[in-house]
Order: structure tokens, then C-alpha cells, then sequence
């Protein structure tokens, strides 16, 4: 019965980490496509200000362009900084459940080796 007790512990601990690392892998590559679409944002602003010959720069298009250009990236940067948060939280998380996974498997190595 104690067996089956402890495989079931240690099975509901590694299911906890398991969860905790699958969703801070999430928010980590949540992270990584808003910081991918900020720089190609800038990419494209840079290639915009270089293109000097381009005939929407002389028709004023550029100006609505770049207006949007800030628009999308203050959005982009807000949302990056609450996938950041939502990215340390999940951190914690996975800290915490890792720790007690550990905890319990030094309890049960420690228990084997009184017996």
C-alpha cells in the first residue's frame, strides 16, 4: 500500500512539473514572437527611412506608415511586457515544482536506504 502511496506522489509531483515546464515554455516562446516582431518592425522602418527614392515617401504615404509603425509597436511592446510577467510567474511556478520534486525524491531515496 506505502508503494503504491509513493507512486502515486510521485507521479502527481512530476505531472505538476511537467505542467509548469510545458507552460513556461509557452510563455517563453510567446516572449520570443513579440520580440521577433518588434525587430522586424524595425527592420521594415529602417528600410523605409533608407529608401529615399521610394515615390510614397514624396506622396506623404509615409507618414500614415509610420504612424502605424508606433501604433503596432507600443502594442506590440505592451504585450510583450505582460507575456514577460505572465513569463516570470510561470518561472516561479516551475521553480517551486521542481523543488518539491526534488524534495520528495531525496524523502523516498532516504527512505529506501533506512530499510
Amino acid at each position: 500500500m506505502a508503494n503504491s502511496s509513493t507512486n502515486q506522489l510521485t507521479a502527481v509531483t512530476q505531472s505538476v512539473l511537467d505542467t509548469a515546464l510545458s507552460h513556461l515554455k509557452n510563455c517563453s516562446m510567446r516572449c520570443d514572437r513579440y520580440r521577433a516582431d518588434l525587430a522586424e518592425l524595425d527592420a521594415q522602418r529602417r528600410k523605409a527611412t533608407c529608401d529615399v527614392g521610394n515615390i510614397a515617401l514624396s506622396a506623404g504615404v509615409d507618414i500614415l506608415w509610420f504612424q502605424w509603425a508606433e501604433k503596432r509597436r507600443s502594442a506590440l511592446n505592451k504585450d510583450l511586457a505582460r507575456a514577460l510577467v505572465e513569463e516570470e510567474h510561470a518561472r516561479a511556478k516551475a521553480k517551486r515544482a521542481f523543488g518539491r520534486n526534488q524534495a520528495l525524491s531525496k524523502i523516498l531515496g532516504q527512505s529506501v536506504h533506512r530499510r
